[in-house]
């Protein structure tokens, strides 16, 4: 039994995954961790304050798949790295399919 779900996912479709990354100010920019509530990022330095806020676009790509989200973030935490640390909300998603 365990053959056969083996031998269906095998032959499944595989879907890789692209590093997500922000667009903030028109620029695009690195994101290194994130989470459902919050990303770290090397944001403008603009937002190199505690309590900053700002609008970004969240991309996140996979083989078929475009995810665009709006969000609105708070700077949480600055790094001495240069990495910023923000909260965020997201205001809308949306997803197009990928002719790759």
């Amino acid at each position: 039994m365990d053959d056969q779900k083996d031998n269906r996912r095998k032959g499944g479709m595989r879907i890789t995954v692209c590093d997500p990354f922000l667009v903030v100010d028109g620029r695009q920019v690195a994101v290194h961790d994130f989470s459902r509530t919050g990303f770290e990022a090397d944001l403008p330095r603009d937002y190199a304050i505690v309590g900053a806020t700002g609008t970004a676009e969240l991309h996140f790509q996979t083989t078929r798949l475009d995810n665009v989200q709006d969000v609105s973030f708070e700077v949480v935490r600055c790094a001495p790295s240069g990495r910023i640390a923000a909260t965020y909300t997201v205001s809308d998603n949306r997803s197009t399919d990928r002719e790759d």
